[in-house]
């Protein structure tokens, strides 16, 4: 929950986030400036399994 903190993110998004839901391109932006990375540090999109 320090994480959580730092980046001004509540506990639900942090439950959220664990368990795959959606979540907002906000919330997605204040991780990504806490971690001092990019989007592509971190998502990794993949085809779509038929």
């Amino acid at each position: 929950m320090e994480f959580a903190e730092k980046a001004g993110i509540s506990q639900n998004t942090m439950a959220k986030i664990s368990k795959n839901q959606y979540v907002s391109m906000e919330v997605l932006v204040k991780m990504y400036r806490t971690l001092e990375c990019s989007v592509d540090d971190i998502l990794d999109i993949r085809p779509e399994k038929n």
